[in-house]
């Protein structure tokens, strides 16, 4: 633990927050498909949007979302959730 400790501080903020945003796609990805395999074994409808805590770093919020889960949010607030 030390050993990745020193070289994340090592690293710029630059290259910090590229190393971030390539860990954050990679995990939404595999949420994505859990949620899919999920979805397709049970029929559960499912809605998940991700957004960054801090404003001042730049990440593009993701939404993962099936089908009635879709309608169910555009009948209830009148606009899509993407």
């Amino acid at each position: 633990m030390a050993k990745i400790s020193a070289q994340w501080k090592a690293m710029t903020t630059e290259e910090q927050e590229l190393a971030t945003d390539g860990l954050i796609r990679k995990t939404l990805e595999s949420m994505d498909h859990e949620l899919e395999a999920l979805h397709a074994h049970t029929g559960m409808e499912i809605l998940l949007f991700t957004v960054h805590s801090d404003v001042n770093h730049y990440n593009q919020p993701h939404v993962f979302q099936t089908g009635h889960a879709a309608s169910f949010f555009d009948a209830c607030f009148g606009t899509s959730a993407n």
